[in-house]
């Protein structure tokens, strides 16, 4: 912004020496890319310190439920080998159905115990083969 009031003052552009009237202005435009450079250096220090000696991010490190994060990295061909089974809630973080998912259980009527209870008329019905 310092530059733009400097410009409606009629400071002109690509010249060697300035008129001294713009002496204050353009200090504060330096000042301002000073502050600005320095405020970077922190962002390349740790991207150096992390490619450098850094610890690599697991498989999922979020604990993810969606689909994205049930895949290889970097992902095969068709991104999965096998057709994928989604998680029948991807938002439940933290429910028992989320840790039997994040466990590596994909069987439906498992998953459906794990979040209505082993005795439940749901899962009663999903092991009879009820249609409801």
């Amino acid at each position: 912004l310092p530059m733009h009031v400097s410009g409606l003052y009629g400071m002109p552009r690509r010249v060697a020496i300035y008129d001294p009237k713009f002496q204050v202005v353009n200090i504060l435009t330096s000042l301002g890319a000073f502050i600005l450079g320095i405020g970077q250096l922190p962002f390349f220090i740790n991207a150096a310190m992390s490619f450098v000696g850094g610890v690599r991010a697991g498989k999922n490190p979020w604990n993810a439920l969606t689909l994205e994060w049930t895949t290889a990295s970097p992902p095969p061909e068709h991104n999965f080998d096998d057709d994928p089974i989604p998680a029948p809630n991807p938002y439940a973080y933290g429910s028992p159905m989320a840790a039997a998912y994040l466990a590596g259980e994909r069987d439906i009527v498992a998953l459906n115990a794990a979040i209505h209870g082993a005795h439940s008329p749901v899962m009663v019905e999903a092991v009879a083969g009820g249609d409801k």
